[in-house]
């Protein structure tokens, strides 16, 4: 299973963001976009049916106010999403919000790029 696109479907299906078009898994390819990455690194399994995924989000805009607040948005409606049943039938009982939004820095072309990560606790199907 793939925490970082199931995450990405149930922010699109909650929120006016589209896959591809202001929301990526991964890496933004072109450092002239705008949008918002969700990215995951594994976590925690064991022979439980519990397991742990660390999953982190970036958002690179031309402005400020703009950045921070589409990652704000994705941020608390994760932090106060509890029970989402995933396509992979698994299910995210608890996710607990790690880093809120902040600013990290300005690139080159001028874009303000700002992370947060969140911790979700999930139970196999």
């Amino acid at each position: 299973m793939n925490i970082a696109r199931e995450i990405i479907l149930h922010i699109c299906s909650n929120t006016d963001f589209t896959v591809g078009s202001d929301i990526f898994q991964g890496l933004l390819a072109d450092t002239n976009a705008n949008g918002v990455t969700v990215s995951s690194s594994g976590g925690v399994e064991n022979d439980t049916l519990l397991r742990r995924e660390n999953v982190y989000l970036s958002a690179m805009y031309d402005d400020y106010d703009t950045g921070h607040d589409k990652l704000t948005e994705i941020f608390n409606l994760l932090s106060y999403s509890h029970g989402i049943t995933l396509d992979s039938r698994d299910y995210i009982h608890e996710i607990v919000g790690l880093k809120t939004p902040g600013f990290v820095t300005v690139t080159e072309q001028g874009k303000y790029i700002f992370t947060c990560s969140i911790i979700c606790s999930i139970t196999r199907s």
